[in-house]
């Protein structure tokens, strides 16, 4: 079996921009640099060529603690003293280790001994929780001053597009850069990210961890670029809602499908029906190669247009995927970190 074409399901995203589908310490922390390609339009007019790509590695840790007491029960978690207290929801806590690592939230404020953040903590979590306190990855700290050199926004040709989906309304929204000549406004000497929909500068839209954006190519050559960061080993956990997501990469190198814990968290195929979850992973093509988690004794990766098992197959590093969640309700995945031999 050929892998199916994925135009129709993109058609929306890349012809009608802004709707999408009818979405420890720093001290130890390894760092490194992914190079990302992003695929050529020039086949593809007039919508254009999609590639989906991630942060995978994240901005440095800037406070780490042990909570005092259980933050379970409320939105505020207490530590000695050490506290940042400037934090603001540019930051992400997200739980170091325990059964619950991986969970994350915005943060609201701080003062030197409490963090609030967005959300309740999950239940049942102990005095001494450690959590991790850092910047989230955004347009401009993954994207620079567009340093992958896309075809800028004047306000009156068509541009290359970043699109970030928000999975309960089905809804993405579109961003491009404009360079400081075209913006006209001081404040943005080096060019800014444009909010396409609104026309309001988004350098600081978030881009939320454990997801990826997809980049609308109109121009006629490929590219690449470097994006840096720290590598991420701890897990990072994923809200999934029906319909499409955007899934990003959490492996910064040699991660597979095995090493991705997603098969045991998968809503199941059993070969014949149509609810279950479908990985798309995106070719330069524009074709798509589905999979999905099989039972075989237990959960096991499946490649659906091979017909192969999918353990071994790689994920690569700085790529994203949509995730199609058909006929089961909202739930969280978590995906593992990446290994750093010592």
């Amino acid at each position: 079996m050929k892998p199916k074409s994925i135009k129709s399901l993109l058609a929306l995203a890349l012809l009608a921009p802004g709707v999408l589908f009818a979405q420890t310490t720093a001290k130890t922390t390894p760092v490194g640099y992914i190079t990302h390609e992003i695929a050529s339009g020039e086949s593809f007019a007039p919508g254009g060529a999609a590639t989906l790509i991630s942060p995978t590695l994240i901005r440095p840790t800037e406070f780490a603690g042990v909570s005092t007491v259980s933050p379970s029960g409320g939105a505020v978690i207490t530590f000695t003293a050490g506290v940042p207290a400037d934090l603001n929801d540019t930051y992400v806590l997200e739980i170091s280790s325990g059964v619950k690592e991986g969970w994350w939230s915005t943060v609201a404020s701080s003062t030197a001994t409490t963090i609030t953040v967005d959300d309740a903590f999950p239940s049942s979590l102990p005095a001494g929780t450690q959590v991790t306190v850092r910047k989230h990855n955004t347009l401009e700290s993954f994207l620079g001053f567009n340093n992958p050199g896309l075809v800028t926004f004047n306000g009156v040709d068509s541009s290359d597009e970043v699109q970030i989906l928000n999975p309960v309304t089905q809804q993405s929204t579109p961003y491009a850069f404009v360079t400081a000549d075209d913006l006209g406004d001081p404040a943005y000497p080096n060019g800014a990210w444009l909010n396409v929909s609104s026309s309001e500068p988004a350098n600081n839209t978030v881009i939320l961890p454990g997801t990826c954006v997809l980049v609308k190519r109109i121009g006629n050559s490929a590219l690449s670029f470097v994006s840096t960061g720290a590598v991420k080993t701890t897990k990072t956990e994923v809200d999934i809602y029906p319909d499409f997501n955007f899934l990003g990469t959490a492996q910064a190198a040699n991660g597979t499908f095995g090493t991705s814990g997603l098969a045991s968290q998968l809503n199941l195929w059993d070969g014949v029906g149509t609810d279950y979850d479908e990985l798309q992973n995106v070719l330069a093509t524009q074709s798509s190669i589905p999979y999905a988690a099989i039972d075989d004794g237990g959960p096991v990766m499946y490649n659906i247009s091979s017909s192969d098992y999918a353990t071994t197959e790689p994920i690569k590093e700085g790529t994203g995927m949509f995730l199609k969640r058909t006929g089961n309700a909202a739930s969280t995945i978590v995906l593992q970190g990446s290994v750093v031999a010592q």
